[in-house]
């Protein structure tokens, strides 16, 4: 039998933590899928001088099983991930892994290269490089004395 520490609690507390792991889980849910109930993968974006970079975490998915496809200005990325298993659940105690469809689209802004961008996947996260125009890049003026 393990020892474990007493530690007093009133009512008042169970039923906040009670509560907040409810809440909690909810927020966290909603965070995972879409209004439609399509998954939604999270995303880092990141602009630097020449190109705009998009980091999307798609754990457990190949190269294969995502597209990348650019029309109107608009950057999609659509895929789905698949659950494998074909065992029974009746013995699960608890699952957290979403499976479906899913899609991620930005709208590009203007002064980008769409016949440029560049996607590549490595250990489930989606690299899409999107380089910039030469118009948009910063380019630094000299200041001339008189």
């Amino acid at each position: 039998m393990a020892l474990i520490k007493y530690q007093p609690c009133t009512d008042l507390d169970i039923v906040d933590r009670g509560l907040s792991r409810f809440f909690d889980s909810l927020f966290e849910t909603r965070k995972e899928r879409s209004f439609d109930g399509t998954l939604m993968p999270k995303a880092d974006v990141v602009e630097d001088d020449d190109k705009f970079l998009i980091h999307l975490d798609l754990p457990g998915l190949k190269k294969e099983d995502i597209k990348v496809l650019v029309h109107n200005n608009v950057l999609s990325i659509t895929g789905e991930r698949k659950d494998e298993k074909k065992v029974e659940k009746k013995n699960s105690i608890y699952q957290e892994i979403s499976y479906g469809k899913f899609e991620r689209s930005f709208t590009l802004p203007e002064g980008v290269e769409a016949e440029k961008i560049d996607a590549k996947m490595t250990d489930g996260v989606a690299e899409i490089v999107i380089p910039k125009s030469e118009k948009q890049k910063p380019k630094e003026i000299a200041v001339q004395v008189k």
